[in-house]
């Protein structure tokens, strides 16, 4: 009876002295060691399962894209690059626009002409020039020259609220041709093409125009 009882005591007193079952020992950390395996853990995106599949990006809407006073050589670059990429090209030639030049009329040959100088810088007026080719127009102080007569007004009420008095709008007539180009396509297309034709179509004024229905 003592040597059973001796026997129950150590079983039940093994784990107080760090004694325990081997296959037990063993067993729970390869268990936790399983659970733990950081080489077959993946880390997943946020909101990946909700992430929708990539569609192709849309399309290009097609705009209207207009190039104005061009002449005969510029208006054949445009036309011939534009065709080439297959983008739709209408062409039209109209007659020349007058243009409004605001202006100091000459007044007292050169010297009259650096005293007018002087006197708009000390209003705070700075951008203009003074024309030195012979003519009619010779020391005038030239003050913007303007499309339509509505931007030349407005200039002139400018000048006059910096106390300039003196300024006046000619109108010049231009009797030429010029031509308009009118190009119809995908907006980084056009885009792309006036950046690589900038220097070739200096001169020209581009526009926003109206698709065709």
């Amino acid at each position: 009876m003592a040597a059973i009882n001796l026997v129950l005591a150590a079983i039940l007193l093994a784990p107080v002295f760090g004694l325990q079952d081997i296959d037990h020992a063993n067993g729970e950390p390869e268990r936790l060691n399983n659970q733990l395996n950081t080489e077959s853990i993946r880390v997943l995106p946020q909101g990946f399962e909700s992430t929708p599949a990539a569609t192709p990006a849309a399309l290009a809407a097609p705009v209207c894209v207009a190039y104005d006073n061009l002449n005969s050589d510029q208006a054949k670059l445009l036309t011939a690059r534009a065709q080439g990429l297959g983008e739709t090209v209408n062409v039209r030639e109209e007659g020349g626009t007058p243009s409004y030049w605001v202006n100091i009329p000459p007044q007292g040959g050169k010297q009259g002409a650096e005293r007018r100088s002087a006197q708009l810088k000390q209003m705070g007026v700075d951008d203009f020039f003074t024309v030195q080719d012979s003519g009619a127009t010779q020391y005038a102080i030239s003050l913007g020259l303007y499309h339509t007569e509505a931007a030349a007004k407005r200039q002139i009420e400018s000048l006059q609220q910096k106390g300039l008095r003196t300024a006046v709008i000619s109108v010049r007539e231009n009797t030429g041709l010029n031509t308009r180009v009118e190009l119809t396509g995908p907006s980084d297309v056009l885009q792309k093409m006036g950046q690589e034709l900038a220097d070739q179509l200096k001169g020209a004024e581009q526009a926003a125009c109206q698709l065709s229905q």
